[in-house]
């Protein structure tokens, strides 16, 4: 059964969140998948404009890629985002 068909039947949000926008926020990793079904790409973008962050594209399939040993670009780039607080450059993809 696909995950999306798990909602169906739920009531529309009665008090749906707004869009979030902060810059208080500590600087943060956001990595995308460019074939990740769950979350679209453009929506990593949005989140990580959205508190501030730096996006990593990556060329994977699925929802996850960190530390799977299937990209070792992007386990460097958390690695080193985790224990030195090192960000990517803006625009960083990893295939």
């Amino acid at each position: 059964m696909s995950l999306a068909a798990t909602c169906v039947g739920w009531p529309e949000a009665l008090e749906p969140i707004g869009n979030i926008q902060t810059n208080a926020a500590p600087k943060s990793l956001v990595i995308g998948g460019s074939k990740d079904v769950l979350t679209p790409i453009n929506w990593a973008g949005e989140t990580s404009e959205s508190v501030g962050g730096v996006l990593l594209s990556s060329d994977h399939f699925g929802h996850t890629v960190v530390f799977d040993r299937e990209n070792d670009c992007v386990d460097s780039i958390v690695e080193d985002f985790l224990i030195e607080g090192k960000l990517p450059a803006e625009g960083t993809v990893c295939n």
